[in-house]
C-alpha cells in the first residue's frame, strides 16, 4: 500500500505543477480520467483572459484509504442488469442472463452462472480507491493585473478526497494503470 500512497503523492504534485504552469497542462491527460480531464479543461477555459493560477503545496499529510470499490462486467445501454452492494457492482447483460434470471424454468446451472461471471470479469474488472488527505497549501487565481479573483494569500489546511481507478488489462505486463477519476467529488457533482 505504501507504493500506492507514494504514487498518490506523485499525482498530487504533478497535478499541482500542471495547474500552475500553462505549458504543462497538456500532461494532465496522462493521469486524469477523460471525464475529469474534460471537466478541468472546461473550468480552466472559464478563467478570465490572462489569469494566472498560483498553487503552492507545502506538505501532504493524514493520507488514508477511505473506500475500495470494484466494478465487474459491461453491457450495452438498456440491456444492463446491475447487482450492487457495499461499493461493489456487477454489470451483466439481461439478454445473456435469460435462463439464470428464471431458475423456476429449470434452465439454471451453476456452470452457466460461472461462465457469465468469468466473461464479465474478462470484459471489465475495475478497481476504485478513494484517498483522503490534508495539504498545507496556498491557492490563488490572479487577473492579468495581479488582483485576486479567487483563493487566499496565506497558506491554509485543505482537506481533499481523490478517487483513483484502474481497469485490469489482462493482456498487459503492467495490468494496473491508475488514473484520477474525481477530485473532491467535482465530476460527481458537475453532471
Amino acid at each position: 500500500m505504501s507504493e500506492f500512497f507514494f504514487g498518490v503523492k506523485e499525482a498530487i504534485l504533478a497535478f499541482t505543477n500542471a495547474l500552475k504552469q500553462t505549458e504543462q497542462r497538456s500532461n494532465l491527460g496522462s493521469f486524469l480520467h477523460p471525464s475529469l480531464h474534460s471537466a478541468v479543461e472546461e473550468s480552466l477555459a472559464k478563467l478570465p483572459e490572462g489569469a494566472q493560477i498560483q498553487l503552492d503545496v507545502e506538505n501532504i499529510r493524514n493520507m488514508q484509504l477511505t473506500s475500495a470499490n470494484s466494478i465487474v462486467g459491461t453491457a450495452p445501454p438498456g440491456d444492463e442488469h446491475v447487482i450492487a452492494w457495499i461499493g461493489q457492482k456487477i454489470i451483466s447483460s439481461k439478454s445473456k442472463l435469460g435462463d439464470v434470471m428464471k431458475p423456476e424454468e429449470g434452465n439454471f446451472t451453476f456452470e452457466k452462472a460461472r461462465e457469465l461471471g468469468r466473461e464479465a470479469a474478462y470484459n471489465r474488472l475495475e478497481f476504485q480507491l478513494t484517498v483522503s488527505f490534508v495539504t498545507r497549501e496556498r491557492f490563488l487565481v490572479l487577473d492579468k493585473v495581479g488582483h485576486i479573483v479567487a483563493g487566499f494569500r496565506e497558506h491554509q489546511d485543505s482537506h481533499h478526497l481523490w478517487k483513483f481507478a484502474s481497469v485490469l488489462d489482462w493482456d498487459s505486463d503492467y495490468p494496473f494503470q491508475w488514473k484520477v477519476i474525481d477530485i473532491n467529488n467535482y465530476v460527481l457533482h458537475s453532471h
